[in-house]
């Protein structure tokens, strides 16, 4: 093997050149035809498979992000975003249970979704990225992770 950097010391270059040919030779790569892909058996969920190992990881990033921001809202605001979001409740028939007028409902809602989002863009969590990995199906993290906060909680 020779070496290809120009070297003025004749000794060195020996040295280099034995130690070059030394090395184990690189095997060939084997090269694959269109004809041998086309044999190789697919099931037809890889996509899906992708789709759902990366719909996994963004839900768990998101459930990381969010999660202690929910955790980190005064009971009010937690109760109101549970029986808002998860409960599918009104504002005005919010207003009565919580014995607050519907406007300072209002406003506490956007405060708390305000502070949310910036919780989740602190974590890099944009509402970009999040329609990019959401997809069309409903994701349940949400509830998964409610759960969870109100199981510590108790």
């Amino acid at each position: 093997m020779r070496v290809r950097a120009p070297l003025r010391d004749k000794r060195r270059r020996a040295k280099l050149e034995g130690l070059a040919g030394d090395l184990p030779r690189r095997t060939e790569r084997r090269r694959v035809g269109e004809e041998e892909l086309g044999d190789i058996g697919i099931d037809g969920q890889v996509e899906a498979r992708i789709e759902e190992n990366e719909r996994k990881e963004a839900t768990r990033r998101l459930r990381d992000a969010l999660l202690p921001a929910v955790r980190a809202l005064p009971a009010e605001d937690r109760l109101l975003l549970k029986l808002h979001c998860w409960e599918g409740l009104s504002m005005a028939t919010i207003s009565p249970i919580l014995g607050r007028p519907q406007r300072e409902l209002f406003s506490s809602w956007e405060r708390c979704l305000k502070g949310l989002r910036r919780a989740l863009e602190g974590a890099g969590v944009s509402a970009a990225w999040l329609r990019d990995r959401a997809g069309t199906g409903g994701w349940d993290f949400l509830a998964d992770g409610y759960r969870q906060v109100e199981r510590e909680r108790s």
